[in-house]
């Protein structure tokens, strides 16, 4: 299941933020939340997905044996713990979210049936944690429900956050649903929501006609791939935005996993406003004095973010590249980046992340390099008939995207914000438009989702 379906958005979320009302205390709340996340994550596919909950209490023990041992100051067990929970996590995540490796092996071929949703932020999140033991960033929870609730709770699972345990903890123990939580909730799942319905179909639409289609002029490549990495960043803060939205109504107050979009630090800045609670987890892991040893570990953890999201040689590759130019950031120095002019680190940013990720959108560098000769050529600066005609019907919602990946949409917010505090009437009238708008997205999307449905 996913947060942008029907069955999800129109039963399972109301139903279960409406049975959190009928009980005020926090167990019962974080009871709700399991079975909520156990049946998110195991519908339309066999229960025995189910199982990779079982690793929560795994983490359990190894924590607590951990922090046992150090009190105890045997590190070197402590150690071998440590080892065996990185093991545990990586086995899941190869099984759980990179079946594909596995693909023509008889034995496991029953693998690629028990796909469990966001199993790649399960295991990472889960892992985090252990390592904050092993850090003594926090302490070892003695409570298992309580670390199952936070393990498996399906707001962090397809967009993260990598919510840090003891960030977390006190939310676990008490919290309350507010008016507050449940509007901003509210709000952050329907533009999400919207993101995914609304804007990610047409994206795709441009993507393919732009990319994959038979117009090869300089247009079509330049609207083709500014189109995949809008259907990449709209479809990853859609699902940050629900998730958020989805934990807020569940009585938590978490932080959006994105940030708008902005050229500090220069690429590592750039990267950071995408997924960021596991950029700030791998810079954490890296966080060492010696630059020499901080720059090696940057390239190492740039890989592996790299397999955090596709196991394809392509992948791997950029994730290397990435990881070279972040640790030559790094070692030069964030204090000197930003000495740079602004709308130098701009074009320096928009220039190396185009072509650094673009390669993403192929199936092989072959396609990326038959797309960059069309890019650079001097064919047609005028997309064909097909996609014109697509651009023109889709005018409006190509805007938006416009808006809201760029800084005019930062600048309309400030706006509003600053007109809301002037007076309350003012604020009156901005929350209304606000309403307003919140409510006809979502009356949209369902509309949308519904003709969709019977369709087919």
């Amino acid at each position: 299941m996913t947060y942008s379906t029907l069955i999800f958005a129109s039963v399972v979320l109301p139903i279960s933020v409406l049975f959190l009302f009928f009980d005020r205390s926090t167990e019962y709340k974080n009871l709700i939340l399991c079975v909520t996340s156990f049946l998110f994550v195991t519908w339309g596919i066999n229960s025995l997905a189910g199982l990779m909950f079982l690793s929560v209490f795994a983490d359990c023990f190894f924590a607590i044996a951990i922090e046992n041992m150090t009190k105890k100051n045997d590190r070197s067990r402590a150690i071998v713990f440590f080892i065996a929970d990185i093991l545990m996590n990586g086995f899941l995540f190869l099984l759980l979210a990179r079946n594909e490796l596995f693909e023509g092996s008889e034995k496991l071929s029953l693998a690629k049936i028990y796909i469990p949703a966001g199993a790649a932020f399960y295991t990472l999140k889960n892992f985090s944690y252990v390592y904050d033991v092993f850090t003594a960033r926090c302490s070892a929870e003695r409570n298992p429900f309580r670390l199952l609730t936070y393990g498996m709770n399906y707001a962090f699972l397809l967009a993260g956050p990598v919510v840090r345990y003891k960030d977390i903890e006190p939310q676990l123990k008490s919290r309350r649903l507010t008016g507050a939580l449940m509007s901003r909730g509210l709000k952050s799942f329907a533009i999400g929501f919207a993101k995914t319905v609304i804007l990610l179909p047409v994206l795709k639409k441009l993507t393919d006609a732009g990319l994959y289609g038979e117009d090869t002029s300089a247009a079509a490549a330049l609207v083709g791939m500014l189109a995949w990495f809008g259907t990449a960043w709209f479809g990853f803060t859609g699902l940050s935005d629900m998730g958020t939205g989805i934990a807020c109504m569940n009585g938590f107050d978490v932080p959006l996993n994105y940030e708008r979009l902005s050229p500090k630090n220069l690429i590592g800045g750039t990267i950071r406003c995408y997924n960021t609670s596991m950029i700030d987890f791998f810079k954490d892991i890296r966080g060492v004095d010696n630059k020499i040893v901080g720059a090696v570990l940057t390239v190492i953890l740039a890989v592996l973010g790299a397999g955090f999201y596709s196991s394809t040689k392509t992948m791997l590759i950029i994730g290397a590249i990435a990881g070279v130019i972040l640790a030559a950031e790094y070692m030069w120095g964030y204090d000197n980046i930003e000495k740079l002019p602004s709308a130098l680190k701009a074009v320096i940013a928009f220039i190396a992340v185009f072509l650094l990720f673009s390669p993403m959108a192929f199936e092989s560098f072959g396609g990326w390099k038959n797309w960059l000769g069309e890019l650079t050529s001097f064919g047609s600066l005028a997309p064909a008939a097909e996609l014109k005609k697509l651009l023109l019907g889709n005018i409006l919602i190509v805007a938006v995207c416009i808006i809201a990946a760029s800084p005019i949409g930062k600048y309309l917010s400030d706006g509003l914000d600053s007109l809301a505090a002037r007076s309350a009437k003012s604020s009156a009238a901005v929350n209304t438009l606000k309403t307003v708008c919140i409510a006809v997205l979502l009356a949209v999307s369902y509309i949308l989702l519904a003709a969709e449905m019977i369709a087919k």
